[in-house]
């Protein structure tokens, strides 16, 4: 089963992933301050990143994410609101693997996992 590594700041949220993740056999981890230094010391299967997170600029995450020689062939599944159009659009372009919308990522988490790490 896959680490996953979680860059995302709603703590209810974060419960709801770390629960679901488990309960499909993988093992969330918490990205912290610096997600990619974590990546860094205990690299993980895939990394999470709520593209609306506050405590950190996701898109620059991502861009050092992709650049990293540590980091760069790892998948990467960014969600966001569904009307963050914009958003969506300049993840895909640095580089996620997936970007879908908060609101399904929930129903569809057990699986997109899998296909991004399988």
């Amino acid at each position: 089963m896959a680490t996953v590594l979680l860059a995302v700041n709603d703590l209810f949220f974060t419960a709801k992933l770390e629960t679901l993740l488990r309960q499909a056999g993988h093992t969330p981890q918490k990205g912290g301050g610096d997600p990619l230094a974590a990546a860094e010391t205990a690299p993980p299967d895939l990394l999470i990143v709520d593209l609306n997170a506050s405590h950190l600029d996701p898109l620059d995450l991502l861009r050092r994410w992709k650049a990293g020689e540590a980091t760069a062939t790892l998948p990467v599944l960014c969600y966001t609101n569904h009307a963050n159009v914009d958003g969506m659009r300049q993840a895909m372009e640095l580089g996620a693997d997936k970007v879908v919308a908060r609101s399904e990522i929930a129903a569809h988490l057990p699986g997109l996992v899998t296909r991004l790490t399988g």
